[in-house]
């Protein structure tokens, strides 16, 4: 977060705890449990990234929970349901963001849970993230949007890129810190 905070002008950090709800269910936990687990987890998350926050002097730095600001907001609405279409409609898209989603979910399900289920619920989690990403520019009045992860993420890559709509998007990046 120091990092971050030190290089940029403004730091978001997403607390994804109603997107997190569909990975539990993808593992096997049963909707009530699942949103038990997403909103503790998410408090958690919260809770670690305030008091990050709280030592950081310089920089905007924000937390931006998912239920109060991002649901509601008209941009990540939009393009929620435009890239929910794209993975209906477009084989390669549907089928990257379903492996991504399945290298997610090995090892983790609960006896019982068939993997192409739980990959069909779980997938939720993944659109849910990329529109928020993809909404980013406007939803926070910025020109460019860095995503900031440990590892490599090739489905976002892809998207920026444009292999899946044809659209290079120049105003999202992305940025691994080991």
């Amino acid at each position: 977060l120091r990092y971050c905070a030190s290089r940029f002008s403004k730091v978001i950090i997403m607390i994804a705890d109603k997107p997190a709800e569909c990975t539990y269910r993808a593992i096997g936990y049963d909707s009530q449990k699942a949103e038990k687990k997403a909103r503790l987890n998410g408090n958690t998350l919260q809770n670690h990234s305030q008091k990050s926050i709280d030592g950081i002097l310089g920089g905007e730095v924000k937390l931006v929970e998912w239920k109060e600001e991002i649901d509601p907001n008209k941009f990540y609405q939009m393009e929620l349901n435009r890239i929910e279409k794209m993975y209906k409609e477009n084989y390669c898209f549907r089928e990257e963001v379903r492996e991504t989603t399945r290298a997610v979910l090995e090892g983790m399900l609960n006896p019982g849970v068939k993997m192409e289920s739980a990959i069909d619920e779980g997938v939720q989690y993944l659109l849910k993230e990329l529109a928020f990403l993809s909404a980013s520019p406007e939803m926070f009045g910025t020109e460019r949007v860095a995503y900031v992860y440990h590892n490599r993420w090739e489905v976002y890559e892809h998207f920026v890129e444009g292999k899946f709509d044809g659209k290079k998007r120049s105003d999202l990046g992305f940025i691994i810190i080991k």
